[in-house]
């Protein structure tokens, strides 16, 4: 069976389990990582893996309780939903310096000026990786 766009939806359904067990492992971890020293890097990286809405929801609540230096999600085929999820997780993470939502569509004005608030405000952020986001967008903000 599949929606409508074209994704197989029952296999979308058997991989959650394994995303719920990323995010189980995850949050065992996150003691861990909040213990490294400043000047130590930690990243986590979803690159050229399709992330629904349902599964960033089940890393979500994981993933606010890191702290990694360095956060990418590249070619992920986001729908609005994780965008703003990932903003949000940015926005949250005050030892984050680097992100990147490559390849990943940014089309609302609303993403855009969160985006704004998050270089403008976040304290230890360097760098921001954006390339392929506004391929889809119109430009009208």
């Amino acid at each position: 069976r599949y929606d409508g766009n074209g994704d197989c939806l029952v296999e979308n359904q058997m991989l959650l389990d394994h995303w719920g067990e990323l995010a189980g492992a995850l949050y065992q971890y996150r003691h861990t990582l909040n213990c490294l020293d400043a000047d130590e890097d930690s990243s986590f990286s979803i690159v050229n893996v399709h992330l629904y809405t349902d599964v960033f929801y089940i890393l979500k609540p994981a993933l606010e309780y890191m702290s990694f230096k360095n956060v990418s999600f590249r070619n992920n085929g986001f729908p609005r939903q994780c965008v703003v999820i990932a903003l949000d997780l940015f926005r949250k993470n005050p030892r984050l310096e680097s992100f990147s939502l490559s390849r990943n569509g940014i089309e609302s004005r609303d993403d855009v000026n969160s985006l704004c608030e998050i270089i403008e405000c976040h304290p230890a952020l360097q760098g921001i990786s954006l390339d392929g986001c506004f391929d889809r967008s119109d430009y009208s903000f």
